[in-house]
């Protein structure tokens, strides 16, 4: 160092060494939590751009923390937990879903009941989709109903890519596919979605989903779980109700739930 003084690479040198090592002297993306953006990623951007006259990061995405209690999650605080220890009482897409519902930049409160929030939300998407899939997968026809798919599914789009483009405004994205849904599911219960207007909504559906990863899942087939049920309704009518409960068990283990009606029996998944 100068005048004999000896010194070692610090925390913001590092940062900007690797980095333009890896990425170059100009990247596009720089991220990092919130509380990083002053003094250490001022001095990256001062040091960096001090030495080569370039910009240094294009977009910086500062991300908000998960709290406790409203206390920053922390190994100093002894408040956190792994996701494996989450994972135990909780299905995977469910935390993704929970954690993506929250804007990047913003805390995310971490309790068991926004938690069972996020859980109920995911399954209203979901069984809307399992829903129309099943339709889709029905024999081709060429009814016609009042249920304006095109334009419906339009405004939905719209709305979601204007929203994720907008630094990824997820409240306003999600609130497009909940709107969307909840057209859907009048329309389902009035039986109204022909086969054609389903597959529609399946491919929409998967375009939406290869952005957030949480609506479309590889399971069971639904033919293998509609096969059990009207082997139930079979022993229901036979009287064989140990078989019939069997059944419901064996279901409910693959997170089936059946619920009997005098219009039949109807299922959905559990998460």
């Amino acid at each position: 160092g100068p005048n004999g003084m000896d010194g070692r690479p610090g925390w913001h040198i590092e940062c900007s060494a690797m980095s333009m090592d890896i990425l170059g002297e100009t990247f596009d993306i720089h991220g990092g939590g919130i509380d990083l953006q002053f003094p250490h990623h001022e001095d990256e951007i001062a040091q960096s751009e001090a030495a080569t006259g370039k910009t240094f990061a294009r977009f910086w995405l500062h991300n908000g923390h998960i709290r406790v209690n409203k206390e920053k999650m922390s190994k100093s605080l002894g408040n956190f937990f792994t996701i494996k220890e989450i994972l135990e009482k909780c299905n995977p897409l469910v935390l993704r879903y929970f954690l993506l519902s929250t804007h990047y930049r913003m805390p995310v409160e971490f309790t068991d009941d926004l938690l069972e929030q996020a859980k109920n939300s995911l399954m209203r998407v979901q069984d809307c989709y399992r829903a129309v899939a099943r339709i889709a997968n029905g024999k081709p026809d060429n009814d016609t109903n009042p249920f304006d798919l095109p334009a419906i599914i339009k405004t939905a789009r719209l709305e979601f890519e204007k929203a994720m483009d907008n630094d990824f405004e997820i409240s306003a994205a999600l609130g497009a596919i909940f709107d969307f849904v909840a057209k859907a599911n009048i329309d389902l219960k009035n039986g109204d979605i022909s086969i054609l207007q389903a597959k529609e909504i399946v491919s929409f559906f998967h375009s939406i989903d290869s952005v957030l990863g949480v609506i479309v899942t590889k399971e069971e087939s639904d033919t293998e779980i509609e096969w059990l049920i009207s082997e139930r309704n079979e022993a229901r009518k036979n009287k064989n109700f140990a078989r019939s409960d069997e059944i419901r068990d064996q279901l409910q283990k693959k997170g089936i739930i059946l619920e009997d009606s005098s219009g039949g029996t109807t299922w959905k998944r559990a998460l």
